[in-house]
């Protein structure tokens, strides 16, 4: 399993990646709340 080096990004091109994992992972959470909500009402 190979870490990649952080440290070599430049600064901003790191942000604009945590940005958009940021917002990937913030969807994930909402999609699988209202999934789960949604399996709860059916049952």
């Amino acid at each position: 399993m190979n870490t990649l080096d952080i440290s070599s990004y430049p600064p901003n091109l790191l942000s604009d990646i945590e940005i958009i994992y940021g917002k990937a992972l913030l969807q994930l959470i909402l999609e699988s709340k209202k999934s789960a909500a949604r399996i709860l009402s059916l049952s």
